[in-house]
């Protein structure tokens, strides 16, 4: 670990490691509250070293300002408290990352690749323990019985992963694995293969496509600038790119099948049309989201742009993106770790859990 790196004291870089440890393990530890309450106390170890944009400032008071008359208006606060949490939880670590030595230890941490490696070992553990050992309701509860498919006359239990779901999970994968440093590993082609395999464990069609999206674009990126691609890692992938065409042509498997691309697609288009022709939908709801009027979070759907727009309404909806632009400086280093998890939320958004967000905050604030 480099000098700059020390200058943090014991106690402050055990609440950074409680950060990520119950961030990125929330699916298995519980733990998607705690990490906010961590973040919070590095922000007030830290609050006079914070230095904000005059663009920074304003948008933080723009949200403040919406957040008070969501809170005057809303039927349940305990509700609306919970899909502010959801949705613009990405704000705590925005600020976090703009303490320097904060940044500089989260960065060292989320750069390296055996933080990565742990989070995809731990998968593969648990694929074996749910599918050989112990019945996936004994481990998660009834809330497995969706993830459960069917490939070919076998049943095959998904892995929950850290992110608690396996679409998620696997866009935080994608994301992780294109946003950390690979160019001094020496086993590159190895962690290719743990990272492609981990892919087809979590069986995410979700996943799958940005798997592709990723290593298309950043193949694509890497013609370009040197016109040259990686041999061993172009042969990996085309194994990888067979297995997937074989299920997928003989739709072994229902993620992999085009008629469950279909039926989602349909899905997706059925709930923006019905979202816009509600009758229920008032000036109040389109502008500030259907969490003023709601008794219950509106949160956690499988359409994380439409429920972002629908909870929170089209001035929630610009805040955010206001959000992520104030806070962005402008760096393309990890452009297309960002865009994977932006292209993730049109299925269950991975940027609106923790470890979602800290990633983004890291991509978006990464040096130039």
């Amino acid at each position: 670990m480099s000098n700059k790196t020390n200058k943090i004291n014991s106690l402050n870089k055990l609440f950074l490691i409680l950060i990520l440890l119950s961030s990125f393990f929330a699916g298995y530890l519980n733990t998607s509250m705690p990490v906010f309450f961590f973040a919070l106390i590095i922000i007030c170890i830290y609050f006079f070293q914070i230095k904000f944009t005059i663009g920074q400032i304003l948008i933080i008071n723009v949200f403040v300002i919406y957040l008070i008359i969501l809170l005057i208006n809303s039927t349940s606060i305990t509700s609306t408290l919970s899909n502010l949490k959801w949705f613009y939880g990405i704000l705590p670590f925005l600020i976090i990352f703009k303490i320097k030595d904060v940044k500089l230890y989260l960065f060292y941490c989320l750069s390296s690749h055996k933080l990565f490696l742990s989070f995809l070992l731990i998968i593969t553990f648990e694929t074996i323990l749910v599918n050989l050992f112990l019945t996936p309701e004994l481990v998660y509860g009834l809330v497995y019985k969706s993830s459960t498919i069917e490939i070919g006359p076998f049943d095959y239990n998904r892995p929950l992963g850290g992110g608690g779901n396996s679409s998620v999970t696997s866009a935080i994968i994608v994301a992780w694995y294109y946003g950390f440093q690979k160019e001094n590993i020496k086993y590159k082609a190895s962690i290719f293969l743990f990272y492609s395999t981990s892919i087809i464990l979590c069986m995410s069609g979700t996943g799958f496509i940005l798997y592709f999206v990723g290593l298309i674009l950043n193949n694509l990126d890497k013609l370009r600038k040197n016109f040259r691609f990686n041999f061993l890692t172009l042969v990996s992938a085309l194994l990888i790119f067979l297995l997937f065409f074989y299920l997928f042509s003989n739709q072994l498997n229902q993620k992999l099948s085009i008629d469950y691309y279909k039926i989602v697609l349909k899905d997706k288009l059925s709930l923006m049309n019905n979202d816009g022709t509600s009758n229920e939908t008032n000036l109040m709801n389109y502008n500030f989201g259907h969490t003023v009027s709601s008794d219950v979070p509106l949160n956690g759907d499988d359409f994380g742009w439409l429920n972002l727009f629908y909870a929170q309404g089209i001035l929630g909806f610009i805040i955010f993106f206001l959000i992520i632009f104030v806070f962005s400086n402008g760096s393309t280093k990890n452009y297309l770790s960002a865009m994977i998890l932006l292209l993730g939320a049109f299925h269950y958004a991975a940027i609106f859990v923790a470890a979602g967000q800290i990633l983004l905050s890291k991509f978006i604030m990464n040096d130039k």
